[in-house]
């Protein structure tokens, strides 16, 4: 029996590889099953990513492949067809495009992915998305990290919006780094003010609040920035 896995529990794999088994009984013919069809087999794996295995009759061991997603920025600058050339390089190579955060920023355009390789085609991926160096593109390429999920206790979007002005996403971030609250996505930018014309300075940030965070602490902390930086801050819970 031969299963392709992502970086996930083994042992679990393992148990709905037996399970499956156990109801098929002996198999003559290959199968090849879907985790969507497979989940009240396998149980709860954890893992979003649609993923396949093979099991081949009378192979009497298992052969287990990890397929870890590589996490991969691309920056360089900007012209139609960008997107395009990433995807398909990523799909020419047998990968998956799971996630992405791209966008046009000074000229340049610039962006983060997570992709997952094909069943063993990660050597393939991995060169195919260096290639990207001689059409333009600065690549840099890491594993993808387990999930830190487990320690965000609750999740909150906050906006500023205020007169331009040095350090105010310095302030902001400072407030979050001492009660330690975690960063998942930061946007920001300038926009003329529609009456006066002076330069707004908006701000929009997801972050994760551990459970040992007195949110009432992190809502004053951010007031008192606000009136001192003087710039409306708005705090919601997710």
């Amino acid at each position: 029996m031969i299963v392709f896995l992502p970086s996930c529990s083994l042992g679990r794999w393992w148990l709905g590889a037996e399970r499956f088994r156990a109801v098929c009984g002996p198999l003559t013919t290959k199968w090849v099953v879907t985790l969507q069809s497979c989940l009240c087999l396998l149980g709860e794996i954890g893992c979003r990513w649609r993923l396949g295995f093979e099991l081949l009759a009378g192979c009497g061991e298992i052969c287990v492949i990890m397929e870890s997603p590589i996490v991969m920025s691309v920056i360089g600058p900007d012209r139609p067809g960008l997107v395009e050339l990433v995807a398909s390089t990523v799909k020419a190579a047998g990968g998956n495009w799971l996630e992405s955060r791209m966008c046009h920023l000074g000229g340049q355009f610039a962006g983060i992915l997570r992709v997952s390789a094909g069943d063993g085609r990660r050597d393939e991926l991995l060169s195919a998305v260096a290639e990207l160096e001689a059409k333009g593109l600065s690549v840099v390429v890491k594993d993808a990290g387990d999930s830190v999920d487990g320690s965000c206790h609750e999740v909150a979007t906050i906006e500023i919006v205020g007169n331009d002005r040095p350090g105010i996403v310095s302030h902001i971030s400072n407030a979050f780094a001492k009660r330690g609250v975690n960063v998942e996505e930061l946007s920001t930018g300038i926009r003329s003010a529609p009456m006066s014309g002076e330069t707004l300075f908006e701000a929009k940030a997801r972050v994760c609040i551990p459970e040992d965070c007195d949110v009432a602490d992190l809502r004053r902390d951010l007031e008192l920035i606000a009136a001192d930086l003087m710039v409306d801050v708005s705090f919601e819970s997710d």
